[in-house]
């Protein structure tokens, strides 16, 4: 069997990690309609920005997405101690989030968690 192309990785990726194409748009903050190019034609790939997204938001391997080579599931993040899959997603979505809402984040699960926010 050969190689699948960038549009069929896109759509493994995006079903194995439970997402609609609405709803890895929302995260993209792009269209459904640019998704659904991006999944159906090698003509509309994405930009090399939103292809690593894709990755982080999805937990593949960059590599795998880019190029069909290596593993598709992403190695965990360096320097993470996450436990489990869930732990992991959080945190490779986490990632993707722009400070300001990392902070807001932060600041709501730190007391949750029974710990002080912002750090001592």
């Amino acid at each position: 069997m050969g190689k699948i192309g960038i549009p069929a990785r896109i759509r493994s990726a995006r079903i194995q990690a439970a997402l609609s194409q609405r709803s890895l748009a929302e995260r993209l903050r792009v269209s459904r309609g640019a998704v659904a190019n991006w999944e159906c034609t090698s003509a509309a790939l994405p930009a090399m920005q939103h292809l690593q997204a894709i990755a982080v938001i999805t937990g593949v391997s960059f590599e795998w997405l880019a190029t069909g080579r290596g593993p598709m599931a992403s190695p965990p993040p360096d320097g993470s101690c996450a436990v489990g899959e869930d732990e992991w997603h959080l945190i490779a979505a986490f990632r993707t989030l722009p400070k300001p809402l990392r902070e807001q984040i932060l600041s709501v699960i730190a007391p949750l968690a029974g710990q002080p926010w912002p750090p001592p």
